[in-house]
């Protein structure tokens, strides 16, 4: 079962082999930045790309020793190529802002490269992708003894789980999907009584440079 929000980082090829998305500047390992007798690896950050709803915040930072930063002139600042999308702050924390400030329509993503300069020279880099807020009710369902619930997501679940399984059971410890790629939750509601369910919605990702935001999401189920 695959997630929407996996089918968009396939379809922008945003992915962990790659350091940026083809629409924006290419920085592989080997993308310097030469001043002098200094150059200065571009994906040198802790994150060279990351993936962010709107809202989200995520301090960034160089790995460049501090050393060989200070040994350049001019001072440290931090730019967002597109700033209605992701601002930056002095200290290199990111917000994620609208995927689009104006007009009905809401794209699948919006993006922007944010860079860290010392004086004129670029010292490292971080393409960011910002996804539409995800949107779920987290109100309490009420259900009767001996039937079945079921809850619609807004994203294919990782996990879920809930915190009283003889009150009700949670039938996957992901979710389901149905025909038109709706995913859900089936939940067995076995006895009287109150359960928490708690479902992470994104995707797994093994690479540690690329940074991919996760939400969690709780709601109750009251069972009469």
């Amino acid at each position: 079962m695959k997630s929407k929000f996996l089918k968009k980082l396939c379809i922008y090829a945003i992915s962990a082999s790659m350091i940026l998305p083809a629409s924006a500047p290419v920085m592989a390992t080997t993308t310097t930045s030469v001043v002098r007798d200094y150059s200065f690896n571009l994906s040198e950050m802790n994150y060279t790309n990351a993936v962010l709803y709107e809202g989200d915040s995520l301090q960034l930072r160089t790995t460049h020793p501090a050393s060989k930063i200070n040994k350049l002139p001019g001072r440290l600042t931090w730019i967002s190529s597109n700033p209605k999308v992701v601002s930056v702050s002095s200290s290199g924390k990111i917000t994620a802002k609208k995927t689009t400030t104006t007009g009905a329509f809401r794209p699948s993503k919006a993006f922007s490269v944010i860079t860290l300069k010392k004086g004129n020279v670029e010292i490292a880099k971080c393409a960011v992708d910002v996804m539409p807020q995800l949107q779920f009710s987290t109100k309490t369902r009420t259900a009767k003894k001996g039937t079945t619930l079921k809850v619609f997501l807004p994203d294919a679940a990782t996990s879920s789980s809930s915190s009283n399984s003889k009150v009700v059971k949670n039938m996957c410890n992901t979710c389901y999907a149905d025909s038109h790629g709706n995913h859900y939750l089936k939940l067995k509601c076995q006895n009287k009584g109150t359960a928490t369910i708690t479902f992470q919605v994104y995707p797994k990702n093994a690479n540690k440079k690329v940074y991919i935001s996760k939400k969690i999401f709780r709601f109750r189920v009251n069972v009469k």
